[in-house]
């Protein structure tokens, strides 16, 4: 299991990759507690109105684009055939598909119950699946 996250918080400054990494141990702490482990994480603090050092129109790891996942993917030896995308927004899913990811849910926690009506409308053909209620 790995996490791919977009982190404008820190590429606009509200907190740094120290504050991020807090976050992540505790994390990492929780899902051992439930025998469970993360095998990589992926951060990108680039965004449009990012200060400068991370100020970028659209870099290829900031989800909607795959490029987290196709580092990933190269690191670890993943398959994104057998691959499952879980995300609460519609970049989330993008980015999946975008990769070669074949199922991906989108979760009705954070924005997911607010956004899965146009996920239905926007991925319709794809081959995905919705879940709600994680």
């Amino acid at each position: 299991m790995i996490v791919v996250t977009n982190q404008a918080g820190v590429g606009r400054g509200y907190y740094n990759w120290a504050a991020f990494e807090a976050v992540q141990t505790a994390i990492e702490e929780k899902l051992s507690e439930a025998g469970a482990w993360l095998d990589g994480a992926w951060a990108c603090a680039y965004h449009p109105d990012a200060d400068a050092e991370y100020r970028v129109e659209d870099h290829s790891h900031r989800k909607p684009n795959p490029g987290m996942l196709l580092e990933a993917r190269a690191a670890m030896g993943l398959s994104m055939a057998r691959s499952w995308m879980v995300g609460d927004k519609v970049d989330d899913v993008e980015a999946g598909i975008r990769a070669g990811v074949k199922r991906s849910i989108l979760v009705a926690t954070g924005y997911g119950r607010e956004l899965r009506k146009q996920a239905e409308e926007r991925f319709r053909g794809n081959e995905w699946s919705s879940i709600c209620g994680i």
